[in-house]
């Protein structure tokens, strides 16, 4: 099994929750339509709420750079899906 450094997607979550706690402008997430506050709870149509924010980003970031992660997010208790380029994190 080959093992593949994990991308960024230029954000970052609280600490313990899957809530984006601060975004680079500019960055893959920010141009994807991300914002702060936003809570991450499915990725690709599968639930990450019992996994803590650490493990979620490794979900969306343990994909070849280039390739799409389809993040279910909750702002404002409207559920909406946004998807994210992953870059590599070079």
């Amino acid at each position: 099994m080959q093992h593949t450094e994990p991308g960024s997607i230029d954000a970052r979550f609280e600490w313990l929750a899957n809530r984006i706690a601060e975004l680079i402008k500019g960055g893959a997430a920010d141009r994807a339509g991300l914002a702060i506050g936003d809570e991450v709870i499915e990725v690709d149509g599968v639930s990450v709420v019992e996994l803590g924010s650490r493990d979620t980003m490794r979900v969306i970031t343990q994909r070849p750079a280039g390739t799409t992660a389809r993040l279910t997010i909750l702002r404002g208790g409207q559920r909406r899906t946004i998807a994210v380029t992953v870059r590599s994190a070079d």
